[in-house]
């Protein structure tokens, strides 16, 4: 019942339905665009919701990947359909939203909120400069070939296929690499929770064991008392540490707004996480069908619509996952969780559906026009300038949010002929 009841935002899956069979029903395509973004709101928070609850039996690690997983479900599905439509421009701009509002609303929101609750939050570096050279490599890879069609080497579309396609592959391949490197090879580098060390070694008494000083000896006798067997003190899984005080506060009272609920078991998780996807795609399905019309009667460009607005909707469980680690003061999930995702979609989401249009032999390239070029690249440089030191405030969350509007400014202004921008017509 968690799942149905747990959120207030769940009133507004009831016009899911209208959603979905109301174009069958005769209505008209603007009313069924702007119930279907709106259905998306509580699918995406319901989607952070079960995430969290599935991240609670694994790692930070594992978490952090899994909930920027799922909140890039929505993105991708609406990519998928909108391939098949050979609606290729509504894939890149809704791919480059996605990067744009995860790297500088999402993360700024939640270093803002965590700004406010304390007044200096730190993070793991290491997370910082593996996700920052992630992204600049992706960066270049959208990069070359904006520059190679100013310079005029590129002037078909044979020779952007073959570049997109390779910088696909080898994209691809890093992000598994990446993988390779956090979950397996080195994942106590991403791990802030180290094992404490063992208790140091006195040197032995010239006396036997059994006539050493009472005083020397306790410390080791409340270890044996409360270790297995007189062992080291076993590490507790995520799920236990979700249960369990603190040491330090084990005479506290327990905050109830930082205790994280465990509701689901973990199959139970994977189950709702189906299912919601399932409901994602459907209305992913109604949005592509529906955004031009949506475009025109709203008076937006298709263009704002499918960089700014789509990306907000579908990133809502980014929003909700991020702004509430960060005020419980878990920063490395929450970076995790909205740096994290843009990495995904740069990638993997975006690498993936140029893949996946090759394999349906659609001609969907990495090629952006040198606004929506320069806004990645920008954007990237200044989220890892603020956040290089490993510390945060709520002023550098403030400068993200501000540095996203200014793009939204430019997208506003920005036009594209295949998503027949309402502007252009004016």
């Amino acid at each position: 019942m968690e799942l149905f009841l747990g959120s207030r935002l769940n009133i507004l899956a009831l016009g899911i339905p209208f959603a979905i069979f109301g174009r069958s029903l005769g209505y008209q395509d603007e009313s069924v665009f702007v119930v279907a973004l709106v259905g998306l709101v509580p699918l995406a928070e319901r989607v952070s919701w079960v995430t969290e609850q599935l991240a609670a039996h694994t790692s930070k690690t594992l978490g952090g990947l899994l909930s920027a997983t799922f909140g890039n479900i929505t993105e991708l599905i609406v990519c998928l359909y909108a391939i098949h439509d050979r609606l290729y421009r509504l894939v890149q701009l809704s791919m480059l939203g996605s990067i744009l509002g995860n790297l500088l609303l999402v993360l700024g929101m939640a270093l803002f909120v965590g700004g406010l609750r304390h007044k200096q939050q730190t993070f793991n570096r290491t997370v910082g400069t593996l996700n920052g050279g992630l992204l600049m490599l992706a960066s270049l890879a959208i990069l070359f070939p904006a520059v190679l069609h100013l310079n005029h080497e590129t002037a078909d579309l044979a020779k952007d296929l073959l570049v997109s396609r390779f910088s696909a592959v080898v994209l691809l391949c890093m992000y598994a690499a990446s993988l390779i490197f956090q979950l397996v090879t080195h994942p106590e580098l991403f791990d802030d929770e180290q094992t404490p060390p063992p208790p140091p070694i006195l040197p032995r008494s010239p006396r036997s064991s059994a006539e050493a000083s009472p005083v020397a000896s306790k410390p080791f006798e409340a270890l044996r008392r409360h270790s297995p067997a007189g062992g080291a003190h076993p590490r507790p899984s995520p799920v236990e540490r979700s249960r369990l005080p603190s040491v330090a506060d084990s005479d506290a009272e327990i905050d109830d707004d930082t205790a994280i609920q465990v509701s689901l078991g973990f199959w139970a998780s994977v189950s709702c996480l189906v299912g919601l996807t399932a409901c994602i795609s459907l209305l992913s399905d109604v949005i592509v069908e529906t955004i031009k019309e949506g475009a025109k009667s709203s008076g937006l460009s298709g263009v704002f619509i499918s960089a700014v607005v789509i990306p907000i909707a579908g990133n809502a469980a980014e929003h909700a996952a991020a702004i509430v680690f960060a005020y419980r003061d878990e920063l490395d999930i929450a970076i995790g969780v909205a740096v994290g995702s843009s990495v995904q979609i740069a990638l993997l989401g975006l690498p993936f559906c140029i893949v996946y249009a090759w394999f349906l032999r659609r001609q969907l390239t990495m090629y952006f026009e040198a606004f929506e070029t320069a806004a990645l690249v920008g954007s990237v440089f200044t989220t890892l300038y603020l956040i290089n030191d490993g510390k945060s405030n709520y002023l550098i969350g403030l400068l993200l949010i501000g540095a996203y509007l200014v793009i939204c400014a430019g997208f506003l202004a920005h036009s594209d002929e295949e998503l027949e921008s309402p502007l252009d017509d004016t």
